[in-house]
C-alpha cells in the first residue's frame, strides 16, 4: 500500500513544518530556540535525521516540557526509522491533546515495526476526531488485517461515510485486507476494480501482480510489469523469472505427454535457467534459487550425474539447502546406486517436511536399497496411517481413491517381498486385490510376486490381464517382458526390449530389462571343478574333476552351439586312472522345451560318445526330462582304466511348490560294456524353514537305492546298497549390493548307507561354501567339504575342495 502510505507521509510532512514553525510562538519560546527548532525541522526535511536529532534533543534537555519539540523530535524518529524510541516518546505526551499529524506518524511507526496493537489504537484516536479521515480508516484496517482480525478490518472500511465508499483507497485496503486472509482471489477481483476507477494506478498494478504470483501465475505478473515498467524492482522481476522456471520444471515432471516429448517442459526449463544464470546482475538470492531448481530440473530430467555434480558444487551446509532440493538430489543419488547417500539426504528432507510424501516414497527404496528391510516396512505401514484412503472435498458427494494411499499399501507389499518373504507379500497383494479387482497396479505388482516365486505362468497370466486393460503401463510391460524370458519367449522379449528402449531408454526398469537381454545374448561359459583326496581307494584316493562348457551366442534366439570338455583323474593302488574327453553339440530353447545333442570324443583318440537331453516344464510347478549317453562320463574311473565303458539313461521329475519348497527324483539304468548293469533311484527334498532378510534355513533330505547285476567287476559294484541322509542348509548374506552379493553356505547331513553282505554304517558330510554373484554376467563360488562314508563296510572319509565360475562374454 505504498501511494497510502506516502500520502499520509507527505501530510505529516506538510503540517511538521507548519506546526513546527507555530508552536514555538505558542507555547512563548525564547528567539533562539525558536530558531534552533526551525532549524532542525529544516534539517529533517533535507534527510539529515541525526543532526536534527541531536538539535532537538538539546532543546528537550533545556526545557523538558515543551510539547512542540517532543511532537516534532517524535515524527523524526519515526522518519529515521527508529520505531521504538518514537513509540517511547508517545507514551510521554496525552493522545486526546497530540496533534494528528504526529497521532498518524506514530500510528503508521507502530504498524511498520509490527506493533499491531498499539497502530489500532492510535488510528482509532483518529478517527474518533474524524470519521472522514480516509488515511486513518485505510490504516487501522491494514492494521487489524495485520493482526489478523480481518471480519474487524472489513467492518472499519464498509463503515465509511457514504462519500467516500467505493474510492480508490478503500478498495485497496479491502484487497490487501483479503490478500493478507489468503483469499487471492477476492483480493485480484479487488485490484480490478481499484483498476476500473484508476486504470493508470500504480498501486493496483503493483498488487495485481503479485497476488498473481502468489496464485503461481508469474507469467501472468511478468506481462503487467512488462506493459507497466517501474511498478516491480528489477529483483521482483528477476524473482517472477524465475517462478516461471519453477513452475516449467514441476509441468514438466508431471507431463503426460507421448513418450518422445515427455522431457519438453523440462528441456525449456533448463535452457530459462542457463539463460539467467548468464545474466552478471543476478541478485545472489535468486541466483541460489536458480541453481536449486537446476539441480530439481536434472534430477527429473534423469540427469543423475549431473544433478549431483551440481549438487555438490553448492557451497553451503545441508542444513540451509532447501528440503525439496535435498530430495531432488537424493533421487538423482538413488539412481546412480549410492543408496546411503541418499538416505541421509531424504531423510533429512523428510525431518524437515514430514508432509513430503514424495520424498517418503524416494527414501523407501533408498531404505530397500541398503537392505534395511524394517526400517522400509515401518515407513510404508506409518504412511498407510497417516494417508486417508480416499479423496474428497467437503461438501462434494464424489469420493474418489487416493493414488497417495496405494502407493503406500504398494510399497508395504514390496517391503516384505525386498525381505524375501514373498509368501507374506504375495497373501498381502491378493487380499488388496480381493477388494480391487480391477486395479492394474496392485495385479501387476501381484504378477512380480509370483515371477518371483518361480510361477511363470501365472505371472503371464496376470501380466496379460494388465496389458489388456492398460497397455501402456510401463511397470507391467517391463514386468511381462522379463516373464517373456523366463519363459524362453525370445523374439517377443527382442522386440519389446527394442520398443522400451526407444522410448524410455533412461527409466531405470527399463535398463535393468535391457542390460538383462544383453546378457542373454552373450556366450557363457561354465566351469565346475573338485580337487581332494580320500582315506581309502574305493574311489580313488587323490581325485580330481574339472567340467568345462561353453555356450555361443544365441543363432536364431533358438539354438547355441556347445563346446564341453571333461577331464577327471583318480589315483588306485593298481595304477592312476585318467579321463580327458572334449563334445560339440547343440542345444535348442523354446518356450517350454530345452534339448541338447552332443558328440564326444577321449582327447587323445578312442571311441566317440554321444550325449542327448531334453526337459519339458509342464507347469509353473512341475517339470520332467530325460538324457541319453553313450561312453558316458559317468562311468567309474577304476573300471574304464581297465577298458570298461557304460551307456546311461536317465528320467527325471520335479515338482516345485514354490522358491522354498521342492522335490525332485530320477531314476537311471546304467549298462557297462562287462554286462554288469545298475538301475538306481534317487530323491531329494528341500524345504525352507526359516526366512529372515539375511538369514535362510533349509532342511534337506535325500533318498538312494541301487540293484546291480554283478559285484566281480574290478570297480565298486554293490549288488544292492540303499542310502539315506538328513541335514540343514544355512545361508548367511554377508553383503548384498545391487548386483554383487556374498554369501556364506553351510550345510551339514547325516544319515546311513547299507550295502549287502555287509553291515550298515553311519554316513555325514559338513560343506562350507562362498557364493559371489560379483555382477549381471560373472559369479563364482568355492567351498570345502568333508564326509564320511561306508564301502563294503569300511569306514572312509575325504576332504575335496571345490570352485566353480560362470561368466558371460
Amino acid at each position: 500500500m505504498a501511494s497510502i502510505r506516502n500520502t499520509g507521509m507527505r501530510i505529516a510532512q506538510l503540517a511538521i513544518l507548519l506546526i513546527g514553525c507555530g508552536s514555538a510562538a505558542a507555547l512563548a519560546q525564547s528567539p533562539d530556540s525558536t530558531a534552533t527548532h526551525a532549524a532542525a525541522v529544516q534539517l529533517a526535511r533535507d534527510g539529515e535525521h541525526r543532526a536534527a536529532l541531536d538539535m532537538l534533543a538539546e532543546l528537550r534537555a533545556s526545557d523538558p516540557t515543551n510539547l512542540a519539540v517532543l511532537y516534532d523530535e517524535t515524527v523524526i524518529l519515526a522518519w529515521a526509522g527508529d520505531a521504538p524510541r518514537a513509540l517511547e516518546n508517545a507514551r510521554l505526551f496525552d493522545t486526546s491533546a497530540a496533534p494528528d499529524y504526529v497521532l498518524s506518524t506514530i500510528a503508521r511507526a507502530a504498524r511498520e515495526s509490527g506493533e499491531h496493537g498499539a497502530a489500532i489504537e492510535w488510528y482509532s484516536a483518529l478517527l474518533q476526531r474524524d470519521a472522514a479521515k480516509l488515511d486513518a480508516r485505510v490504516g487501522v484496517a491494514m492494521s487489524l488485517a495485520d493482526a489478523g482480525e480481518f471480519d474487524a478490518a472489513r467492518e472499519r472500511i464498509a463503515a465509511a461515510p457514504d462519500a467516500r465508499r467505493g474510492s480508490l483507497e478503500l478498495v485497496l485496503a479491502n484487497a490487501y485486507v483479503n490478500e493478507r486472509q489468503g483469499r487471492l482471489m477476492r483480493a485480484l477481483a479487488d485490484y480490478q476494480d481499484a483498476l476500473a476507477i484508476a486504470p493508470d494506478s500504480r498501486e493496483a498494478l503493483r498488487g495485481k501482480s503479485l497476488v498473481l504470483r502468489a496464485m503461481l501465475l508469474p507469467k501472468q505478473a511478468l506481462a503487467i510489469s512488462s506493459e507497466h515498467p517501474g511498478i516491480l524492482s528489477d529483483d521482483e522481476i528477476a524473482q517472477l523469472e524465475a517462478d516461471v522456471v519453477a513452475l516449467r520444471i514441476r509441468h514438466g515432471a508431471q507431463s503426460a505427454y507421448r513418450a518422445e516429448r515427455r522431457y519438453e517442459g523440462t528441456d525449456r526449463a533448463l535452457a530459462e535457467i542457463d539463460a539467467l544464470l548468464q545474466r552478471p546482475d543476478l541478485d545472489g538470492g535468486i541466483r541460489r534459487r536458480l541453481h536449486y531448481d537446476r539441480i530439481v530440473s536434472l534430477a527429473d530430467r534423469l540427469r543423475a550425474s549431473d544433478a549431483i555434480a551440481e549438487f555438490e558444487a553448492l557451497d553451503e551446509a545441508i542444513e540451509v539447502i532447501p528440503a525439496y532440493v535435498l530430495a531432488a538430489a537424493g533421487r538423482a543419488y538413488l539412481y546412480e546406486r549410492r543408496p546411503e547417500r541418499a538416505r541421509e539426504l531424504l531423510e533429512t528432507a523428510v525431518a524437515r517436511e514430514p508432509d513430503n510424501l514424495g520424498a517418503q516414497f524416494q527414501l523407501f527404496f533408498a531404505y530397500a536399497d541398503v537392505a534395511d528391510h524394517g526400517r522400509a516396512l515401518e515407513l510404508a505401514e506409518s504412511l498407510l496411517d497417516r494417508i486417508p484412503p480416499v479423496n474428497r472435498v467437503a461438501g462434494s458427494p464424489v469420493i474418489k481413491p487416493s493414488r497417495d494411499y496405494l502407493r503406500a499399501a504398494i510399497m508395504a507389499g514390496l517391503a516384505r517381498a525386498y525381505a524375501d518373504q514373498l509368501a507374506d507379500s504375495q497373501h498381502y497383494f491378493e487380499a488388496l486385490l480381493a477388494e480391487a479387482p480391477h486395479n492394474t497396479d496392485l495385479r501387476q505388482e501381484l504378477a512380480n510376486v509370483y515371477r518371483w516365486r518361480g510361477w511363470v505362468d501365472r505371472s503371464l497370466s496376470e501380466y496379460s490381464q494388465v496389458l489388456a486393460v492398460e497397455p501402456d503401463l510401463m511397470s507391467a510391460r517391463v514386468g511381462h517382458a522379463h516373464a517373456r524370458l523366463d519363459s524362453r519367449d525370445f523374439p517377443a522379449v527382442e522386440r519389446e526390449v527394442e520398443t522400451l528402449r526407444n522410448q524410455h531408454h533412461d527409466l531405470p526398469a527399463v535398463r535393468e530389462l535391457a542390460a538383462r537381454w544383453r546378457t542373454h545374448q552373450r556366450s557363457e561359459l561354465d566351469v565346475a571343478a573338485e580337487v581332494g583326496e580320500s582315506s581309502g581307494a574305493t574311489f580313488g584316493e587323490d581325485q580330481f574333476r574339472i567340467d568345462a562348457i561353453w555356450r555361443s551366442q544365441p543363432i536364431a534366439y533358438r539354438y547355441r552351439v556347445l563346446v564341453h570338455t571333461h577331464d577327471a583323474f583318480a589315483e588306485f593302488p593298481e595304477g592312476d586312472a585318467r579321463r580327458r574327453r572334449a563334445g560339440v553339440g547343440v542345444e535348442y530353447r523354446h518356450r517350454r522345451w530345452l534339448a541338447s545333442v552332443s558328440a564326444a570324443a577321449d582327447r587323445s583318440g578312442g571311441e566317440t560318445g554321444l550325449r542327448g537331453s531334453v526337459d519339458y516344464r509342464v507347469n509353473d510347478h512341475w517339470s520332467v526330462g530325460g538324457s541319453l549317453e553313450t561312453h558316458s562320463n559317468e562311468t567309474p574311473l577304476r573300471g574304464e582304466r581297465v577298458g570298461v565303458n557304460s551307456d546311461l539313461l536317465a528320467l527325471r521329475a520335479e515338482y516345485a511348490r514354490h522358491e522354498s519348497t521342492a522335490v525332485a527324483g530320477s531314476l537311471r539304468q546304467q549298462d557297462f560294456s562287462d554286462g554288469n548293469a545298475a538301475l538306481s533311484l534317487y530323491v531329494a527334498a528341500r524345504q525352507r524353514l526359516l526366512t529372515v532378510p539375511r538369514y535362510k534355513l533349509t532342511l534337506l533330505g535325500e533318498l538312494f537305492t541301487e540293484k546291480r547285476d554283478r559285484d566281480d567287476v574290478p570297480y565298486f559294484s554293490p549288488l544292492e546298497s540303499t542310502a539315506w541322509s538328513a541335514g540343514l542348509r544355512n545361508d548367511w548374506t554377508m553383503m548384498r549390493r545391487y548386483d554383487f552379493a556374498l554369501i556364506h553356505r553351510l550345510t551339514g547331513t547325516a544319515g546311513r548307507y547299507d550295502q549287502s553282505g555287509f553291515s550298515a554304517g553311519d554316513t555325514w558330510s559338513l560343506d562350507y561354501e562362498i557364493l559371489a554373484d560379483l555382477s549381471k554376467r560373472w559369479s563364482a563360488r568355492v567351498g570345502v567339504r568333508r564326509r564320511g562314508n561306508v564301502y563294503d563296510g569300511q569306514e572312509e572319509s575325504s576332504t575335496f575342495y571345490t570352485f566353480g565360475f560362470n561368466g558371460r562374454f
